[in-house]
């Protein structure tokens, strides 16, 4: 009987997805995320701070700042477990390296960025749900290196189990580009000023609508950004506590990349 319940609620979910400075931090986000931080109240909700970022950490379109990063990626969703991965994204010029320490495939790793509804890569296949009850059980089998270079376009996957091959940097970009902040505050209410690895931030919340598979809906979001870098980004679907997507930075060292370390291998 309860093999039976857990199939049947397997197959419903598979239904319903398939329409639906150095600084150092430990231990995994926590929910709600501004616990930890040590918050102002007295910030106006209508004003920018202030910011006078050094030579390193200025980037254009196709400049990277110069920065480590350490990222802890947590997600949940009916049906499957939860389930934590760590990358390193080295930064430098135009240049940028990833290294997923899960050794997941390019299309996991990629979809997890830019899936429109910004809750990580749905499963929305019975056979993607079992392969993601099955990756979370078992151990890497290495890690997952992703080389890029803006200025010429050239780009470079390494798996852990199979040969190295090519892909045009700026499809790629989206990894490099997920610790920066860009525009991410825009439709976001500025709630506080925090300090997040010891670094003074700004912390924005809001509900915000996406579309997916034809349909509105709405995410709860909490941003933690220190410009350019956006420190934490926190998803979570209104409807469901049990999915959600948290991206954070857990280590930042700005100004240590050199060119060896976002050189790809021969």
């Amino acid at each position: 009987m309860t093999v039976a319940r857990g199939a049947i609620a397997l197959m419903s979910f598979a239904v319903v997805a398939s329409g639906c400075r150095s600084s150092t931090a430990t231990g995994p986000a926590k929910s709600p995320p501004d616990q930890g931080a040590d918050v102002s109240p007295d910030v106006s909700p209508d004003v920018s701070p202030d910011v006078s970022p050094d030579a390193s950490l200025v980037a254009t379109r196709d400049e990277l700042p110069n920065v480590r990063i350490r990222l802890r990626l947590r997600s949940g969703a009916p049906a499957l477990p939860e389930r934590m991965v760590e990358q390193t994204i080295w930064l430098r010029g135009s240049r940028f390296r990833i290294r997923d320490e899960a050794g997941r495939e390019l299309y996991e790793i990629l979809g997890d960025v830019t899936a429109p509804r910004g809750l990580g890569l749905p499963a929305r296949t019975m056979e993607e749900i079992m392969d993601r009850r099955s990756a979370a059980r078992r151990p890497p089998a290495g890690v997952t290196e992703v080389f890029g270079d803006l200025a010429t376009d050239a780009g470079r996957v390494v798996p852990p189990r199979a040969p190295a091959w090519d892909k045009p940097a700026h499809e790629l970009a989206p990894l490099a580009r997920q610790v920066l902040a860009g525009d991410r505050a825009a439709g976001l209410t500025r709630t506080a000023a925090v300090t997040q690895l010891s670094r003074p931030a700004t912390e924005y919340r809001g509900v915000v609508e996406v579309e997916e598979d034809g349909a509105r809906r709405s995410n709860a979001v909490v941003r933690v950004i220190d410009p350019p870098f956006l420190l934490l980004d926190d998803v979570r679907d209104t409807t469901s506590a049990d999915h959600f997507y948290v991206r954070e930075v857990v280590a930042l060292d700005v100004g240590v990349v050199t060119d060896a370390d976002v050189s790809p291998p021969p």
